[in-house]
């Protein structure tokens, strides 16, 4: 990044065919997109307001990574209870464990393990998809298949 940081001011006060020699110079060097290396050019050395506050870009100790997507709805929480679930259900696939967790939700919630979990929790477990169950349980599964005693 110090290439970067010292090419930064020559790319910003040169003309149009100076950036692109200097770009055709940097090029070979960084390994980087043509325009990528031009944007991190342009950008060098100045301020950005993020959510966490001020950074400045092209510093190598700062990470200016987007966190995309959807946020996570379940919380790491939730995992032992539908372990404990899973469990009580005799080891069933996903599909087969959301259509126990609804059919008998006044049992499971009666269970000791389970009747102190927090309302929130109850709901989650009520309306979770068979995609996230296998999503939580998959470290579980991938222990008990490669544990067989005997």
């Amino acid at each position: 990044m110090s290439v970067i940081r010292a090419n930064a001011p020559r790319y910003r006060a040169a003309r149009k065919k100076g950036k692109s020699q200097i770009l055709g110079e940097l090029l070979p060097i960084l390994h980087y997109y043509r325009k990528y290396l031009a944007c991190l050019l342009r950008s060098s050395g100045r301020e950005v307001f993020t959510p966490s506050g001020i950074r400045v870009i092209a510093d190598p100790a700062v990470s200016l990574v987007s966190h995309r997507g959807r946020k996570k709805c379940y919380a790491s929480a939730l995992a032992p209870c539908l372990k404990l679930i899973w469990q009580l259900a005799s080891t069933v696939s996903s599909v087969h464990l959301v259509a126990f967790i609804r059919a008998n939700r006044s049992f499971l919630f009666r269970h000791p393990e389970l009747k102190s979990i927090p309302i929130r929790l109850k709901r989650q477990l009520l309306t979770i998809s068979h995609a996230t169950i296998d999503r939580l349980l998959a470290p579980t599964r991938k222990k008990l298949l490669f544990y067989r005693p005997g």
